[in-house]
């Protein structure tokens, strides 16, 4: 089965698109590579094993029906058998897998290894955790019924995802300086080769969201899948409307710290559909050259050819030549709670229009954020879904890079100057991402920097 011959005599609105290449992945994946099978905990029980469990179980039955002292010795012996061999295969088996871990921890496959140990622990060498998908209510009852579970989990992410700033729809007109300067939307169009690159970049080994799509298969589905996705980008590109698949996001909590009953001791992860991922690398791509042009020297977070290395080699330099010159600085070191789930989006589209980022790359990066919801899965419980009116979306390829936008946006508008360093002016200010350190020489001088209000 092919895509174009799927696709050929079906064009129709990016949800159909998609839902015919979707069904093609899936149908290929499954009868090309099949599915896992189920874990067995003793892998090292191979059919000779079987076959001495079995003649035992013969010498026992026969034992059984007639007692005497030649059956008894005789099953006592196949129990002997069984016994030595299975010990025998258990040992070579087991060790197998320590040369194959320490083979992987010298050679550093760091997945292996994890996988390998994992696979030790499951297999009983670990004591045993038993999962629960209990968990309390806001008042702190105790509860047990899958639809009051996943209820509550359903509210306590809405709570947090959603806050109590109201959104405000895009009105503020783009500066007639802007129109003038930026490119056409022709030539902002994502080649063949954009799409082909944004497919490459997906990372393997990643679970997929409501699609149930691995990127993997999209990675190496071949050339035909991917000049018909390539088509789907154009399409979304075109009508500004993306698959409603691609809104939503499956958010699973982990557990972090303290009581598992309790909901605010769980993060959640959130799983994105691997369609849109491609589609934000290719969006990504192209709005990138406009952010790097923009952004200020005193951001090094999600940026390339820069790392937290630099910052802390920044602030170790400050510390050691005030020390040196008896130099006081104040430092202030901002971490915002929630940050990602707490950006305006009104606010942002504004600050992508002010460094001159053309409209028809705001107008999709609002559709993206337009329609956003999310469902909870816990184990194989789903919520219904939820909108999320505010915020970015975890796991977002976009997320960072429309962070720093927005962020970037706040100090403008704190008059900060980010050119130069401390030892030229009273206040700078370093940062990764949403962690700042704001370094002033005084008290007055370091509170006029916080870029905030």
């Amino acid at each position: 089965m092919k895509v174009g011959e799927r696709n050929s005599n079906s064009i129709g609105d990016s949800d159909s698109t998609w839902r015919n290449l979707r069904e093609v992945l899936s149908t290929a994946a499954g009868e090309i590579l099949g599915f896992e099978e189920k874990l067995k905990r003793n892998d090292w029980f191979d059919d000779e094993c079987q076959k001495a469990t079995n003649e035992k179980n013969d010498a026992y039955r026969l034992m059984q029906q007639k007692y005497t002292r030649r059956r008894r010795e005789e099953y006592r012996e196949r129990r002997r058998r069984e016994k030595h061999l299975h010990k025998s295969k258990k040992r070579s088996y087991e060790e197998q897998q320590l040369r194959e871990i320490s083979s992987s921890y010298t050679q550093k496959e760091a997945r292996n290894f994890y996988n390998l140990t994992w696979l030790e622990d499951y297999r009983g060498r670990k004591e045993f955790k038993p999962r629960t998908t209990a968990c309390r209510s806001r008042n702190g009852k105790l509860l047990n019924d899958k639809d009051e579970i996943v209820e509550r989990w359903a509210e306590y992410f809405r709570e947090l995802l959603n806050s109590s700033v109201q959104t405000r729809p895009l009105s503020v007109p783009v500066p007639e300086v802007l129109l003038n300067n930026q490119q056409t939307d022709e030539s902002l169009y994502p080649t063949m080769e954009d799409t082909i690159r944004a497919i490459r970049f997906i990372r393997n080994n990643r679970s997929p969201g409501m699609d149930n799509i691995q990127g993997e298969l999209m990675k190496y589905a071949g050339t035909g899948f991917e000049k018909e996705f390539h088509h789907l980008v154009l399409q979304i590109w075109n009508d500004e409307k993306m698959p409603d698949d691609w809104n939503t996001s499956v958010i699973c909590p982990l557990h972090k710290k303290g009581d598992i009953l309790e909901c605010n001791n769980y993060r959640g992860i959130s799983l994105l559909n691997t369609g849109y991922k491609v589609f934000a690398n290719v969006l990504f791509d192209k709005l990138k050259p406009y952010v790097e042009s923009s952004l200020g020297e005193y951001q090094c977070g999600f940026r390339p050819n820069r790392s937290t290395v630099d910052q802390i080699f920044s602030l170790r330099q400050i510390l050691e030549k005030t020390f040196e010159y008896n130099v006081n600085t104040h430092h202030l070191f901002v971490d915002f709670k929630a940050a990602y789930d707490n950006v305006h989006r009104g606010f942002l589209y504004r600050a992508m229009m002010e460094i001159g980022i053309p409209t028809k790359l705001v107008r999709l990066t609002e559709m993206t954020l337009r329609n956003s919801q999310s469902v909870v899965r816990v184990q194989t419980i789903v919520s219904e879904p939820f909108r999320t009116n505010d915020g970015l979306r975890q796991g977002d390829a976009l997320s960072c890079l429309l962070f720093n936008i927005a962020l970037d946006k706040c100090i403008r508008d704190s008059k900060i100057e980010t050119k130069g360093t401390i030892y030229h002016k009273s206040v700078q200010i370093l940062g990764y991402a949403d962690d700042l350190d704001v370094i002033g020489r005084s008290l007055p001088a370091m509170e006029s920097g916080i870029p905030c209000s």
